[in-house]
């Protein structure tokens, strides 16, 4: 537990910190306003004023607060008038109904001033990061944009549809969020938690707009996004766009104001930020849930209809977690930090074992092995769905392989789908391979288990990646690793990137082949080696590299039998033993 730095000192203003944000916000905006000479707007959008709409919003939750137990005190004798009055003198005294005010003015002003910062900044700031951030958008989606990634998926139908409604509620959730927190939580410092972490979460959102200026793909590349049917999310694209030339061609007298932004994503900032402050405040488990699914389609929906980039989401993660804790901090509460697994700890004062934390690395290891795996698969399977353009040697960087290029959401990728009997004969064993390890792995336990049940998905994956030629259509899409010296196609660098991996994982677990016998995998290790020898090298023969292939997946097969058998019947010695009572008499 991080406890507060006040310590919750008697005198400590839950409010205190908000009113500083407030402050600076609009003394920031008035300080920027003043040295580019352009006004002070107050920001509105079509579902009318932030300041009518904050205290309609308020009036209404203290409604729903109020008449519900005046209904009930009604019922007991008093007339609905006494009933109303008394609960608003229990519920709403003074102080309390001045909080409010207050909460709700630090809110406004913090917002009015991270609007008004948003719309100085094409002024602020000239050119944007967008040319930089599609690169990286492609390199991050394997050569294809994220989001059309997800038209692929998901479809441009119903799913457009949903995502734009998720999208759009985001503009109903803070206002009614903030009057939630205020009205309905029975301590007001829980309810300045949320007020804090909101104006954080603007303030944060607009000085990462000014360390990295950008307007998203669906302003920086509109022609991904045409296939898209009209939604809310299309017209509120367009009344963007309207209002950002309209600010742009006269930014002084024009009565709208700028407000596209790429970095970060403060929809799943603030999403992120108010699921956490649920949990943190321990509130019911369906709306964490409720929460946590609201953040999950909102991420969706950022990159679906290009509001942003990947990496605008994942600075919206940390800007939201950053604002909670310095939230936290600053209203007198404790942030928990997430249990450490049991083997990860250490009774106080002993450091972890050279075990233990070896233990943890192969752990993380293997997650982000199995993450990077299911997505290059799942990359490829996207690819081969593409619509088919053209076939044949049409590589420009090498015309020896015979490849189709591929259309998907106006991005053309190239597909290798060339496939042999060399190939399906290698899957084949690599997947009996992984079936006899998964299967061993049951009757195993401890490092020897996992061992095995790492081997298994690793033999699973070559196996997929064999009938899919999935390494062959990442290398023909990442032409520029024939840069690197010794490789000739750029498919050789996956497979050698394939060949380290296996190699590290098979030496740290050569223990494990003490007992059983050598030849196998020496024949396996032998033909694998040629195999990815002849790959790298100029030579190209295809039949003789199928047979080291099929070679290879044959022995590592029999060794594996080999393995499997020594362990598991190992493993069943042992807990004969376990269940042995001994002799009849040796017991005492």
């Amino acid at each position: 537990m991080i406890a507060s730095p006040a310590r919750r000192a008697r005198g400590h203003s839950p409010h205190a910190f908000a009113a500083l944000l407030a402050v600076v916000s609009a003394g920031a905006a008035l300080g920027a306003a003043i040295a580019l000479d352009l006004p002070l707007r107050d920001p509105d959008n079509a579902a009318g004023p932030l300041y009518v709409r904050l205290p309609a919003i308020v009036a209404l939750l203290v409604a729903l607060d109020v008449l519900p137990r005046a209904v009930v005190r009604r019922r007991r004798g008093l007339p609905l008038a006494a009933a109303m009055r008394e609960v608003l003198a229990a519920r709403w005294s003074g102080p309390r109904v001045r909080l409010v005010i207050v909460g709700l003015a630090c809110f406004y002003l913090t917002y009015v001033g991270y609007r008004n910062l948003k719309g100085f900044l094409p002024f602020a700031r000239e050119g944007t990061a967008d040319a930089a951030l599609l690169a990286l958008d492609g390199a991050m989606g394997f050569g294809s944009a994220p989001a059309t990634l997800l038209h692929v998926l998901l479809g441009t139908g119903i799913a457009a549809h949903v995502l734009s409604v998720v999208y759009v509620a985001f503009l109903a959730f803070v206002p009614l969020s903030l009057g939630a927190s205020l009205v309905w939580s029975r301590q007001l410092r829980s309810g300045y938690l949320y007020v804090t972490v909101l104006c954080l979460n603007w303030l944060l959102g607009a000085l990462s707009y000014y360390l990295l200026p950008s307007l998203g793909p669906v302003f920086a590349q509109p022609e991904l996004f045409s296939a898209l049917p009209p939604t809310p999310v299309s017209e509120l694209q367009a009344m963007l766009e309207s209002d950002r030339r309209a600010v742009l061609d006269d930014p002084r007298t024009s009565d709208r104001v700028h407000g596209i932004a790429g970095f970060a994503s403060l929809h799943v900032a603030i999403v992120f930020s108010a699921a956490l402050v649920a949990h943190l405040l321990r509130l019911p488990v369906v709306l964490r849930a409720g929460l946590w699914a609201f953040l999950l389609l909102t991420v969706l929906a950022t990159i679906y209809f290009g509001w942003h980039y990947l990496v605008d989401d994942a600075a919206g993660l940390i800007i939201g977690a950053a604002a909670v804790w310095l939230g936290a901090l600053a209203t007198g509460h404790s942030v928990p930090l997430p249990p450490r697994p049991a083997w990860t700890r250490a009774p106080i004062g002993e450091r972890p074992s050279a075990e233990r934390v070896s233990e943890r690395r192969g752990s993380l290891l293997r997650v982000a092995a199995a993450v990077v795996a299911v997505g290059l698969l799942l990359a490829v399977l996207i690819a081969r769905q593409g619509e088919v353009v053209a076939r044949g040697n049409l590589h420009p960087a090498f015309d020896d392989y015979e490849v189709e290029r591929v259309r998907i959401g106006g991005v053309e990728l190239y597909v290798d789908r060339s496939s042999h009997a060399g190939d399906a004969l290698t899957a084949l064993a690599l997947l009996l391979a992984a079936a006899v390890l998964l299967i061993a792995a049951r009757r195993l336990s401890g490092p020897t288990r996992r061992a095995f049940q790492t081997a298994g998905a690793g033999a699973s994956f070559l196996a997929a990646d064999d009938l899919l030629s999935a390494h062959e259509t990442i290398g023909h899409n990442l032409a520029s690793l024939v840069e690197i010296p010794l490789v000739d196609h750029p498919d050789d660098a996956v497979l050698a990137v394939y060949a380290v991996v296996a190699a590290g994982f098979l030496w740290r677990q050569r223990a494990l082949a003490r007992g059983t016998p050598r030849g196998p995998w020496l024949v396996a290790g032998i033909a694998a080696a040629l195999a990815v020898g002849h790959d790298v090298s100029p030579l190209h023969l295809g039949a003789l590299e199928e047979t080291l292939e099929v070679l290879a997946a044959g022995a590592g097969l029999i060794g594996v039998i080999a393995l499997a058998r020594t362990h598991v019947r190992a493993a069943c010695r042992e807990a004969a033993s376990t269940r042995d009572p001994g002799p009849v008499g040796s017991r005492p």
